[in-house]
């Protein structure tokens, strides 16, 4: 008992040793705090403040299954106890209801050890019936019972420390964002979705999204989360809170438009998730994104385009330039990523993602990270780009030959992770040939997204340490590989002062830009004021 009681003060003692230093909010633009503990919610019952750490042990099929991504934690690394800790003042809190494919991987036996597989490969303890059942999922639904999830928890305090006791709110509003901003013991909870699945049911076994029907419903819930008609068809439920952006893609085929390749070739073998991949957005696609889009009726919701193909991708760049042409300017927003450091019209970066592609670079060229242009084009449109903090999205070939040759938690590995993350910010400053390059980049850490994060930040806890590992790479810069020169990582700060680098990236750059475009007023609110 006495061992434990010095474990926890020592651990409460670093954590704020560790974020003492910083008097600004930090603030993540893509995470996952309720992931693992709604996914969970039929076997145990979990809150958002709770440290799950669910340890299965080393289970052989499901470290095959992930193809070495065993460093994908089993627990928890946003619940809101651990951003709090971390000096978070602000999140976008990712819904994304759990796509029909991960509920039937191939090769296992759900009847026997299917499900604490799974839960051994994510730390979810997936609903067993929805495992067995072989019907098409309804998303929508299970958004609303996200939502409503969030909500039960909020303004009950919780006590973090014996002297503090913190709560969280949904934002509203303009005002209650900047009120909550404000204030060191609310946590601001911005609701964003990833992932146009959320629309309609899975097309798992039966792909009708062609269909009338199909149509009509998808299009029904965008209006739905606009504000515009009630969750529910049959009560007036409207949505209470507003969605700040919505991502059309995420894993599998949803019927809007192609997908960027994100699993590995053991992973696609077990999942699926092949098809759509680096297809054109469809018509209805295209409708959904400008009904989001539209201000004629409800809120604006903005779009992320995280994941979607490069010829998506190409579609709604168009579409951006054809809105700005008529005087209404829509930033870019790419909440989690990292940086491809080539051209898009580059032949590697076209090609099909394969491992041959990252062999000889330092950085990742998958087409789900962003291309030079694509930041120039974020800068551009006054966007926002989240840096994720998943170590091998973030280099390439090169880089992970280097992490793998140095020992685990030596000071080489922990400096290793830095030159990574200030190479890729570093390019994307380059990028937009501006100093403003430093203005649109933030957090979009995708904690308890299916990360393998940098073993020394493992949490929302551990932020604040790497912001000041950080800063002081700035400060005393050496070569980054073959990439960058200490003279050039000197340059390409512009001569700003690396404590305020380290503000803008951790949080002003994401503070400004909610504020700027989140809706004065909740859905419902505005759809009164439209009518």
């Amino acid at each position: 008992m006495i061992k434990k009681i010095a474990v926890g003060l020592f651990v409460f003692l670093l954590s704020f040793s560790i974020h003492a230093q910083y008097d600004f909010p930090f603030v993540d633009i893509h995470v996952h705090p309720d992931l693992k503990a709604f996914n969970s919610r039929d076997h145990v019952v979990y809150n958002l403040w709770e440290k799950i750490d669910h340890d299965c042990g080393a289970d052989k099929l499901a470290m095959w299954m992930l193809n070495g991504s065993n460093e994908v934690p089993r627990y928890s690394q946003s619940n809101y106890a651990a951003l709090m800790q971390g000096g978070f003042g602000v999140i976008c809190h990712s819904m994304t209801p759990m796509e029909k494919g991960f509920y039937h991987p191939r090769f296992l036996n759900i009847n026997k050890k299917g499900p604490e597989t799974v839960a051994c490969m994510s730390g979810m303890e997936l609903t067993t019936h929805l495992m067995k059942s072989k019907d098409d999922l309804e998303y929508f639904p299970v958004l609303k019972e996200n939502i409503q999830f969030i909500k039960e928890g909020e303004r009950k305090p919780f006590q973090l420390t014996d002297n503090r006791a913190v709560s969280y709110e949904i934002v509203r509003n303009k005002n209650h964002f900047k009120e909550l901003a404000d204030d060191p013991d609310r946590l601001g909870v911005v609701l964003c979705i990833e992932g146009g699945h959320v629309l309609s049911r899975s097309l798992h076994r039966f792909d009708d999204s062609d269909s009338e029907d199909f149509r009509n419903k998808v299009i029904d819930n965008v209006w739905r989360l606009k504000g515009v008609m009630p969750m529910t068809a049959w009560k007036e439920d409207y949505l209470e809170y507003p969605i700040l952006f919505v991502g059309i893609n995420h894993f599998f085929w949803n019927g809007l438009g192609g997908h960027s390749k994100a699993f590995n070739t053991a992973q696609t073998a077990v999942f699926g998730g092949s098809k759509g991949v680096d297809e054109p957005i469809t018509d209805l696609g295209k409708e959904v994104i400008s009904t989001f889009l539209s201000k004629e009726k409800g809120n604006r919701v903005l779009l992320d385009a995280k994941h979607m193909s490069i010829q998506s991708r190409f579609w709604y760049y168009g579409y951006l330039d054809s809105l700005a042409a008529i005087g209404d300017p829509i930033p870019l927003i790419y909440s989690h990523a990292g940086v491809a450091g080539i051209s898009i019209e580059d032949e590697l970066f076209l090609k099909k993602d394969k491992p041959g592609k990252n062999k000889d670079s330092y950085f990742n060229r998958y087409s789900v990270n962003l291309a030079d242009e694509e930041i120039k084009r974020i800068h551009d449109t006054k966007g926002l780009f989240g840096i994720m903090l998943d170590k091998y999205r973030l280099c390439g070939g090169k880089g992970k030959e280097l992490i793998e040759q140095s020992e685990p938690n030596s000071k080489e590995r922990k400096e290793l992770y830095i030159k990574i993350l200030a190479m890729n910010i570093l390019q994307a400053v380059k990028a937009t040939e501006a100093p403003t390059g430093w203005d649109i980049v933030c957090l979009g850490t995708d904690y308890d997204g299916m990360v393998q994060p940098f073993e020394f930040y493992t949490t929302a806890a551990d932020l604040p340490k790497m912001a000041s590992d950080l800063q002081d790479f700035l400060e005393n810069p050496t070569d980054i590989f073959d990439v960058f020169t200490a003279d050039e990582v000197n340059t390409l700060q512009f001569g700003i002062p690396t404590e305020q680098l380290i503000r803008k990236l951790f949080s002003s750059n994401a503070l400004e830009f909610i504020s700027k475009h989140f809706p004065d007023s909740s859905p419902q609110m505005a759809e009164r004021k439209g009518k």
